[in-house]
């Protein structure tokens, strides 16, 4: 053997690709070392060795016909094969057979080259299942997905950018994300979009979006990364969804807000936390012009809900909160007007009117209240009680019998002097005057009135 050839047989052993060569349809002419590790024999047994005396009888047949077909039609072959190694694993093969011609055009031997593929193979299979499965769930989702470059153009639109926006993905490739984003929020995006490369920390940012059909939709969107094997990102994956409905509502609340920060109303929005005195989660800031507290005191822990009850009034109202929460069908009540302690230590009289809110179980999670001070009118209205008992003490200490009667002979108020006088044991007050002192049917002629 010449020094080239042997050089060359050594390098035919370096290779993992299988190299093996027949000189007619069942007879080896030679094999490397990677064909003779694969059937589990010496590279030297291939010498003119029939290809029956190496496989079983069906896979000598398959390679028989093959062959017998490349000798004469002078064609080459590529296929794909399972076959079983030294160890007997199944093991694909991708299997490449090519005709070598003498000077006569008619094939001399056949060159056969076999790549192990039963990872790669394996890994498509997978990939294609990924895929697959990637199409179904993005055809099916409500939410919007797409991929974009780094430089923020698309690459990948999911269908439901057509039922949400109105485009047909295709016809977004290659165009940027940018060019969708309302004029007002476009530098912002931009920044959040170059933070998110520089951080490569996922986020969620939210801005207004173009319709198809020309008017703006509010989106929120998360921001992740798609890495290749070696760590780099090869895309930038969003998901989005339609939150306009939400922001039109937090629109609203916040003018709600504004209106009932310029009221005498207190908005307040308790946790449903009993054992913690309620703590709050919200509170509208007028409240340090009510009752003298900031709304740091409560948002930061400070006080709960319940440390400004009065101590007094605290049991009653954790009673008619018990009462009306056990009712599974009510969502409002009104409590019994209760006092609050100022930051300053005043009394102040409230008018809680409380919402109830619960999960989608029927828990009850949290508490609304709307708070009004009414201190002024509680004085009045107890000034006025204490004005209308001065005058039942004044009636009540007249010697004698007195009463008031309107214009339609009802009687109005009457000391209990008038009762003795006229025996009659009942209340006066509502029955007409002749009835009960004159048993008559009739007022009186001489009567005044």
């Amino acid at each position: 053997m010449s020094e080239i050839e042997v050089d060359q047989e050594l390098l035919l052993d370096q290779t993992n690709t299988q190299i093996f060569i027949f000189i007619d349809e069942q007879t080896y002419y030679l094999a490397n070392k990677a064909h003779a590790d694969f059937l589990g024999l010496d590279k030297n047994e291939f010498e003119n060795v029939n290809i029956y005396n190496v496989f079983t009888r069906d896979v000598a047949d398959y390679c028989f016909k093959e062959n017998e077909k490349i000798f004469k039609e002078n064609e080459k072959i590529h296929t794909r094969r399972w076959f079983k190694n030294s160890n007997g694993v199944s093991r694909l093969l991708s299997i490449t057979k090519t005709p070598k011609l003498d000077s006569f055009n008619n094939v001399e031997y056949i060159i056969c080259s076999a790549e192990d593929i039963t990872e790669k193979n394996q890994s498509e299979k997978q990939k294609k299942k990924s895929e697959e499965l990637f199409r179904e769930i993005t055809e099916n989702m409500v939410e919007m997905i797409c991929l974009t470059d780094k430089n923020g153009n698309f690459v990948y639109a999911g269908p439901s950018y057509k039922s949400n926006l109105g485009y047909d993905p295709e016809n977004l490739i290659g165009k940027s994300v940018f060019n969708f984003v309302h004029p007002d929020d476009l530098d912002r995006i931009k920044s959040e979009f170059n933070s998110l490369l520089e951080t490569l920390i996922p986020r969620k940012s939210e801005y207004r979006c173009l319709h198809a059909d020309g008017h703006y939709l509010w989106l929120e969107t998360y921001g992740n990364f798609i890495y290749d094997d070696v760590g780099n990102i090869k895309k930038i994956v969003f998901t989005g969804r339609d939150i306009t409905k939400r922001k039109e509502l937090e629109q609203k609340l916040k003018n709600s807000y504004e209106i009932i920060n310029n009221s005498r109303v207190v908005a307040f929005l308790w946790k449903n936390d009993k054992e913690n005195g309620w703590p709050v989660e919200y509170v509208s800031n007028n409240v340090v012009d009510i009752f003298g507290y900031t709304v740091d005191y409560f948002s930061g822990g400070k006080l709960s809900y319940a440390d400004i009850i009065h101590p007094d009034d605290l049991e009653r109202v954790r009673s008619e909160v018990e009462t009306y929460s056990d009712d599974p069908d009510r969502f409002k009540f009104q409590h019994k007007p209760y006092r609050i302690i100022t930051k300053t230590g005043d009394i102040r009289w409230v008018d809680d009117r409380t919402t109830i809110i619960r999960n989608d179980f029927g828990e009850i999670t949290h508490y609304q209240g709307v708070i009004l001070d009414i201190t002024d009118r509680k004085l009045a209205e107890d000034r006025l009680m204490e004005n209308e008992k001065m005058l039942d003490d004044t009636f009540e200490s007249i010697q004698d019998g007195i009463s008031i009667i309107d214009t339609e002979f009802n009687v109005l108020r009457a000391n209990s002097k008038m009762g003795e006088w006229y025996k009659v044991n009942t209340p006066l007050e509502g029955k007409k005057c002749y009835q009960v002192y004159h048993n008559s049917s009739k007022p009186c002629d001489q009567c005044p009135t």
